[in-house]
């Protein structure tokens, strides 16, 4: 009975030994087994750039002392605090990043969210003139973006004043009033009053004009500019000719001068009149009447296609020798031959006939001529017998009848 015992328990430790050394090598494999990704980090590591900051214009151009602010736009792929940097930026040089109208160093940015930032750099005092290249840095917790800046700092030019002029040339007559429009630039870091001064020829007047009232000085601010105008009127009647106008503006030390043209084309100037000067003359009835007419040309051009007409009583018959005049050049003088035939039964009197001139240019001239008007002596006579007869038969029929 004691062996038997003794026998299964030795089966038993057997068996026992057997199973544990089966179960081992499982255990063993169980930490090589490669663990599901979850879907947050499968997002990043597909998306690639968790972290992304640019600047539209990421080159910018600045005068010596003055600041540069790039606008900047930051995105990321999963919410995240993410700190802002400059790198390589040159020494002596400042930055701060502006979120609003607060200086961060940091932001919070949410998945597909575009943040505006702005950076503005500011460099030192003695920085010369050139290219200079920098980093923005965006570091985040999943990741970190750079982009390349650019500033060119170029001379600053010294102060000047500047004028132009829109159109420097105008033509007219005599007659005309010129205007020239004027742009007046101030390229200084101060405002500054200028003067006006234009320098013209005699017998020329000259005004400066802003919004229609006259100025002789007018306020421009700093890197600012002022338009004009410049009013020239010729107060004779000049020559044809070219007439150039100095233009001076002044201001502190600073000082610009134009100058304008005014072209006089010429008018020509019609005079009508006599040799003698005297405007009237006598007529019969019925019959043509010579008078002479001067025409001159008093003006500052040739006159062209001068033609002769004139305004006279109904039935009156007026015409000129010639009747057309090509040419009249400036101080000439030309004699006309105006022949004048009153109505036939024109009472006797004066009556006036209106003679004019006309150029194609435009001028003319007129004059009114008294016409005295006579009868003819023979139908005068003839009218001086009828009555004779007339009272010689009144007479005699007196006479006859009376003796009865």
């Amino acid at each position: 009975m004691g062996r038997k015992t003794l026998l299964w328990g030795l089966v038993l430790l057997l068996g026992l030994g057997w199973m544990m050394g089966t179960t081992h090598p499982v255990l063993a494999q169980e930490p090589t087994l490669t663990p599901t990704p979850t879907p947050d980090l499968m997002g990043e590591e597909a998306s690639g750039i968790p972290v992304t900051i640019y600047a539209k214009y990421p080159e910018m151009i600045i005068g010596v002392d003055e600041n540069a602010t790039f606008d900047l736009t930051l995105k990321v792929t999963k919410a995240q605090k993410v700190q802002l940097e400059v790198a390589n930026l040159p020494e002596g040089w400042e930055y701060e990043f502006r979120g609003g109208v607060r200086t961060v160093r940091a932001v919070y940015v949410l998945p597909d969210d575009e943040l505006s930032l702005r950076l503005q750099v500011t460099p030192s005092k003695d920085t010369a003139a050139g290219d200079y290249t920098f980093e923005v840095v965006a570091k985040g917790e999943y990741g970190e973006a750079r982009f390349p800046l650019t500033i060119t700092i170029k001379e600053k030019t010294p102060p000047k004043l500047e004028m132009k002029v829109d159109l420097p040339t105008l033509k007219g007559s005599p007659n005309t009033n010129f205007r020239y429009g004027l742009t007046i630039k101030n390229q200084s870091d101060q405002e500054i009053t200028v003067s006006l001064q234009a320098d013209a020829p005699p017998y020329f007047l000259t005004r400066f004009l802003s919004l229609g009232k006259e100025i002789t000085s007018i306020p421009i601010d700093a890197n600012g500019s002022k338009r004009i105008d410049l009013e020239v009127k010729p107060i004779v009647e000049v020559e044809a000719g070219e007439y150039p106008i100095r233009i001076t503006v002044q201001g502190s030390d600073l000082k610009a001068e134009g100058e304008v043209v005014v072209v006089i084309t010429g008018q020509p100037k019609l005079r009508l009149t006599t040799p003698t000067g005297r405007l009237s003359g006598e007529a019969r009835a019925g019959e043509e009447t010579t008078f002479k007419l001067v025409i001159e040309n008093t003006g500052t051009a040739p006159a062209h296609n001068v033609k002769f007409s004139a305004d006279a009583p109904a039935q009156w018959k007026v015409s000129f020798d010639p009747e057309v005049l090509q040419q009249l050049p400036t101080g000439e003088k030309v004699e006309v031959t105006v022949r004048v035939k009153p109505a036939a039964k024109a009472i006797a009197g004066d009556y006036l006939v209106t003679l004019r001139a006309n150029s194609e240019e435009g001028p003319r001239a007129n004059v009114d001529f008294r016409v005295t008007v006579t009868t003819s002596t023979l139908w005068g006579l003839v009218g001086l017998g009828i009555i004779a007869v007339a009272v010689l038969v009144v007479a005699g029929a007196v006479a006859y009848y009376g003796r009865r």
